[in-house]
Order: structure tokens, then sequence, then C-alpha cells
């Protein structure tokens, strides 16, 4: 009969033969009828799951709500293909390994349900004086070292126990850094701890220890350290720094948060993705990421505006220093013209070059170099073009096809996709004369210009110079 402790959960091993003595194996749990009795009492279904181990022997987790009751515990288990198995146990109490157990957790529980002697034992003096305390005839003795003492608890009224020993004086130190800054305890008006807890506040948001679940450009704030959990947004705009942990070190800026899942997602990938040792703290950011120009940022897509303009600003300035650099673009066709300039022969188109300086749109523009033009003699035209030629202008002329608004098939012959993107086409005849966009796309399958919206669709022989 072995013996356990009452309420205690144990497993069992026992041993399955059959009528021969012979180890029987491979029997499943419910193979058998098991059945039990407390203390006596009628035997009853039993609930629990037996399983086999090795050469006949199986086992049977006993748990708390077996050995519940004082006493005999009776077991059987029947099976058609082996001897029944009987087991019984004495519940007891306490075990002998209980009384060997002298860790403090014991002896305190051992103390507590110690029946000691009553109040009139006590006021009768029954027992030898020398074992019990007389609040009326004894006293404690004052105690003034207690240096080589340790384990003890200090209360208020108790520092002057201590002196000014060194060792106590280190101790109250380590106290009072180690104590926690909460409401509840530091909360008089201008005290130090009340204070560092508002200078905490400040400069800390909040702070814990990430949960696992973080990807790269993620982190997982962890609710049981304080995260918030009902407001969307509520650190964007924040800084984390990891404090410990994996990443220690890293930081960046948070620009959302989910609260419901306390997923917070930074404004760039992390080098080392935070885990569930990462240590972390939420501080006020130190840069203003909310406005631009004194205009306030509504998100990302504002911040992708302002750099795609830049791009588009930044490509502009480059193209003009390379069309008004020495010998650029821009420089040659002003040789070109000044080419044309030199071989008028008559005052009347000197006298339209004079007015087109004052005119101020393409189309008066146009139309005042038109009236030179006309007047060139076959030379001078000659030499425009040539000059033209040069500078790199393409001229030509609308033909059948797709004609829009924004898409012109032509009869040029370049055939490389994309040649002239970047350039400008003006139109130097048909209902589109004097007007000028910008060439945004080239087909060399079809000779087939794109460009920004003008005003009406040219017609087929419409001629035009790419500039």
């Amino acid at each position: 009969m072995y013996p356990i402790k009452q309420s205690t959960a144990i497993t069992v091993p026992f041993f399955v033969h059959d009528a021969s003595g012979d180890a029987v194996t491979g029997l499943t749990d419910g193979t058998f009828t098991k059945r039990i009795s407390k203390n006596g009492a009628a035997w009853g279904a039993m609930t629990v799951t037996i399983s086999e181990m090795e050469n006949g022997w199986y086992s049977i987790p006993l748990s708390t709500s077996h050995s519940d009751t004082l006493g005999l515990l009776s077991i059987t288990f029947t099976n058609a293909s082996a001897k029944q198995v009987n087991l019984q146990f004495r519940v007891e109490a306490k075990l002998v390994d209980d009384l060997n157990d002298i860790s403090t957790a014991n002896v305190a529980t051992e103390l507590a349900t110690y029946d000691g002697p009553t109040n009139a034992e006590m006021e009768a003096r029954t027992l030898v004086a020398a074992s019990y305390f007389d609040p009326a005839a004894d006293t404690v003795a004052l105690v003034t070292d207690i240096t080589t003492k340790t384990g003890f608890s200090l209360a208020a009224t108790g520092l002057d126990a201590i002196g000014q020993a060194a060792t106590g004086m280190v101790e109250i130190a380590k106290a009072v850094w180690d104590r926690v800054l909460s409401g509840a305890l530091h909360n008089i008006a201008s005290s130090a701890g009340k204070r560092l807890r508002q200078l905490d506040a400040a400069f800390e948001v909040t702070s814990g220890t990430a949960v696992a679940g973080s990807t790269s450009t993620t982190i997982n704030l962890n609710s049981a350290d304080g995260a918030d959990v009902t407001t969307d947004d509520i650190y964007s705009g924040d800084r984390v720094v990891i404090v410990g942990g994996t990443g220690v070190g890293e930081h960046g800026i948070i620009i959302s948060y989910a609260s419901g899942t306390q997923i917070a997602t930074m404004s760039k990938a992390w080098v080392v993705t935070p885990d569930n040792t990462s240590e972390y703290i939420l501080v006020p950011a130190d840069a203003d990421v909310e406005t631009w120009n004194n205009t306030a940022v509504t998100g990302d897509g504002d911040w992708a505006a302002q750099k795609a303009e830049t791009v588009l600003i930044l490509a502009d300035t480059n193209e003009l220093q390379t069309d008004w650099a020495d010998a650029g673009r821009l420089d040659a066709i002003l040789d070109a013209i000044k080419a044309v300039t030199d071989a008028v022969p008559d005052s009347g188109a000197m006298t339209s070059i004079a007015q087109a300086s004052a005119l101020t749109t393409v189309d008066t523009v146009v139309d005042a170099i038109k009236v030179i033009t006309d007047a060139l003699g076959a030379t001078a035209a000659a030499n425009l073009a040539l000059s033209m030629g040069a500078a790199g202008c393409v001229t030509g002329a609308a033909e059948a096809g797709t004609l829009s608004t924004t898409v012109m098939t032509s009869d040029l012959a370049e055939a490389t996709d994309d040649h002239y993107i970047g350039r400008a086409i003006i139109w130097t005849s048909g209902v589109l004369l004097g007007q000028a966009s910008d060439l945004t796309d080239y087909s060399g399958t079809a000779g087939a210009v794109t460009y920004t919206a003008v005003t009406e669709a040219p017609s087929a022989g419409d001629a035009f110079i790419i500039v």
C-alpha cells in the first residue's frame, strides 16, 4: 500500500499481465474498465486516461480530485485481454517527507497551524516562565548595533536603529532608487517624487517590452506595459527608441498606430527587426513633421507631392542649364536667327524685327518671324534651313492618321521611339499657326508625336518645327 498526500496530483505506473504472468502490451485506454472507491465508499466509474509505457507497464495520472479524501483509495482496471489490476493507496494529510522540508515557506505554514498554549494557560503561567514573553514583566533590550545583521525591513520609526553605520546608509540609498514612482505613493505637491514623475511624463510617452510579431517596418507595442488600446494614431509622430534586447540603440519615427492591435508603423525600415526581447521607450518626436512652410501636412501623399514637384523643378533647371550654356540649343538657335537676319535684304523685314522685340506672346512673336521669313530671298532661306538644322531643329508636316489636340501623325522619318521627348513643337501653318507645346512621347513607327493639349486638332499638311 503506497501513501500519497491529500489533494496531490501524481502519475502512478502499474504492470499488466495475463493468466500466465506474462506482460500484456498494446492495450489502449478505451479497452479498460476503470472503477474507484474513496475511503470505503461505494465504487464508481473513474475518469482517467491510461497510457502505455513499455514491456507491459502502463501509467495513470491521478489528479487532485482523485486524492481529495483521506483514508484508503482503491482503484481497479479490468480488460478482456489481461488479469484485473488492483491498486490501493493511503491518502494522508502529511507525509514523512514533509517533516524533512524545513524551507521558510513550510515552516511558516506549520507555524500558522500550530496549536499553541491558550490564553488561560498563559495567564495561569502553567508553562515555564522562560518559555514565553510576558509584556507586563519582561523587557526588550535596545538594539544598538545591527551592522552584522541582514534581511531587516526598516519602518519610518526604526531608522534610528541603524545609527550611522555605512552599510545601513547604502541599503537606504538603494531602497530609495529602487522605489517605484506612482501617483498613489508620490503625489505630494512639489515633492521630489512627484517632480520626477512629471519629468518622466514630459519625456517618456510610454515604455515596455515589444510583443512578438514585429516586422521590418513595424513594432508591436505591449498593452500589458501600458500601450494605448483605444485611440488610433495616438503615437503618430513619436520616436521609438530601443533601449534593451534585440536592436538596442535603434530608433525611428511612428507614422501610424493601430490601437486594436497595438502595432506602430515606422517611417522607415528597421536595420534589426525588434522581437519580444526588445525594450522600447516612446518619446515626443524631436522634429516637426506635421507642417511644411506653415501649412499642415495631412499624410504621406503631401510629402510625395512635394518630392514629385521638386524632381520636376530639378529636371527643368538642368534642362535650362543645358539650353543656355555656350553652344547649347538656345545659343545655336540664336546663331541661326543671326545668320538669317544678316541676309535680310529689305528694311521692311528689319522693321518687323524691331516690332517683334516688343511683343509678349508666342503667337505675335511667330507672326513677326513669319513676316521676316516671307521677305527672305532664296539664299537667306537656304541659310536659315541650314542653320536651323545645325542647331538641331527639325521641320515636318502633319499627315492623315491620328490628328487630335494631343496626338499628331507626321512625316517625320526618325524611327527611334521617344526620340523627341522633352523638346518643343511650334506650328508654322494651319489652324495651330503660332501655337507651341511640349513633346511628351514619340512613336517612330508612324512618326506620331504626343504633346500637351493644344486648342484645336491640326490638319494634314500643317507644317511645324521641333526645337
